[in-house]
């Protein structure tokens, strides 16, 4: 196999100098993974009070949610040209993460949702959502609905909200983005108690433009 054994440096070597077939580029770099791996560990600290999302796919900023979920914290990976700690040794969040900016999103009665965020425009903005006050499904409803579920826009160089979209007296499930989705800067909203899809341009402003709705 061209792409295993003889350790990371023959790969790179064979990777620049012979190549790979389109089809079979994803696996060259899959044996790469074999040699990286972590040349020391910390033990876990325990965490700042605040809940954490993930890392935006660019791996520059890590999206966390303030524990009462109506503020935004994004921190920043700040480990280069720093000693860090010992092998063993306790490490702190600090260390390893400093605070960009903390935003808030949502006003009093209405919650993030911390299991959903989103990327547009290669990283520059964020999109996360908040519900408020969910009310059961009754008499012919398909399903419950929120008093408001909201879409917010957010420029992560800037550290400020340039747009959000309302929906009143709908569900949208916002759990893990199912109802959600992007494709390029297209966001579509699923609506299941209206049966819709609702599709929007995130603009490179930072606001999200009424495309069509499906279904309506």
């Amino acid at each position: 196999d061209r792409g295993s054994g003889g350790g990371i440096l023959r790969k790179l070597m064979r990777r620049e100098c012979i190549g790979c077939k389109p089809s079979a580029s994803a696996n060259a770099i899959r044996t790469m993974c074999v040699d990286v791996f972590p040349s020391k560990s910390c033990v876990a600290s325990k965490l700042p009070d605040l809940h954490v999302r993930g890392f935006t796919p660019d791996g520059r900023h890590l999206v966390c949610f303030s524990l009462n979920l109506r503020r935004l914290l994004v921190h920043r990976y700040q480990r280069e040209g720093k000693k860090g700690p010992e092998h063993g040794a306790k490490a702190t969040f600090d260390q390893f993460f400093r605070p960009v900016f903390d935003l808030e999103v949502c006003g009093e009665g209405e919650q993030l949702c911390k299991s959903f965020s989103a990327c547009v425009h290669g990283g520059r903005f964020l999109l996360v959502a908040s519900s408020a006050k969910c009310s059961p499904a009754r008499g012919g409803d398909r399903s419950p609905a929120y008093e408001r579920v909201a879409i917010h826009v957010v420029d992560l160089e800037h550290g400020v909200k340039t747009d959000e979209v309302v929906f009143e007296k709908d569900f949208v499930w916002l759990t893990q983005n199912q109802g959600i989705s992007i494709h390029e800067n297209v966001l579509s909203v699923l609506s299941v108690r209206n049966q819709e899809i609702r599709l929007f341009h995130a603009s490179a402003i930072g606001r999200l433009v009424k495309l069509r709705t499906i279904g309506d």
